[in-house]
C-alpha cells in the first residue's frame, strides 16, 4: 500500500481565510529528512540490493557481504513506494500523541484546542511540508520545542494575516537573509 494522504485544496482556501479573518498566525515548515525518520512497520519486510558505495564502506566497517547478498531495510528511504505511507503514519501518531485531534473529514487537518486558555493550534500537513496556525505565540513555541524533539523542522516561509486589510503577506526573509 502506497497512499499518502494529501490535504484538500478548499480545506487550505478555509484555513487561510480563517487565518486572516481572525488575525491568526501563519508558518509554512518543511521535516528535514522525513522519509528517513520512520521505522519500517515489522510487517514491511523490504531488501535491497546494497549500491556500489555502499559496499566499499560497509567493507571499510569490516562488514562483508557475499555477492548477491541483500540487506534487509529496518528505516525508510527516499525512493521507497511506501515511504510517504510509512512517514504520515508516524507523524500523525506523534502529534495525536502530543494531544492533536486528527480530523474525521481531512486526515491532513490536526488541531489542539485549550478552551480554558482560549489557545488553538491547527497543523495541515501534505507529505513533509506543513502550515501551522495559531493564535498564542507562547503556546505554539511550547509546542514547537515537542514537536522537534520528535522531528527537526527547517524553517520555511512565514505567512501574517491583517484582519484589518483581509490579506495575507508572505515572507521568505529567513531563508532570503542566509543567501546573501
Amino acid at each position: 500500500e502506497t497512499f499518502s494522504p494529501t490535504p484538500h485544496t478548499c480545506m487550505l482556501k478555509i484555513l487561510l481565510a480563517i487565518a486572516v479573518q481572525y488575525g491568526l498566525d501563519l508558518r509554512q515548515m518543511d521535516v528535514h529528512t522525513a522519509f528517513l525518520i520512520p521505522d519500517l512497520p515489522e510487517e514491511e519486510v523490504i531488501f535491497m540490493r546494497p549500491p556500489p558505495d555502499l559496499l566499499s564502506l560497509l567493507e571499510e566497517c569490516g562488514i562483508f557481504l557475499k555477492k548477491g547478498e541483500s540487506l534487509r531495510l529496518l528505516k525508510c528511504i527516499y525512493g521507497l513506494k511506501q515511504a510517504g505511507r510509512i512517514w504520515y503514519s508516524s507523524m500523525s501518531k506523534g502529534l495525536m500523541k502530543l494531544g492533536f485531534q486528527r480530523s474525521p473529514s481531512d486526515t491532513c487537518l490536526f488541531t489542539m484546542i485549550d478552551e480554558e486558555n482560549n489557545d488553538a493550534i491547527v497543523i495541515t500537513t501534505w507529505v513533509d511540508d506543513c502550515i501551522v496556525s495559531y493564535n498564542n505565540e507562547k503556546t505554539w513555541k511550547r509546542m514547537l520545542e515537542k514537536i522537534c524533539d520528535k522531528f527537526t523542522l527547517g524553517a520555511g516561509v512565514v505567512v501574517n494575516g491583517d484582519e484589518n486589510l483581509l490579506d495575507i503577506i508572505v515572507s521568505n526573509e529567513g531563508q532570503t537573509n542566509k543567501i546573501y
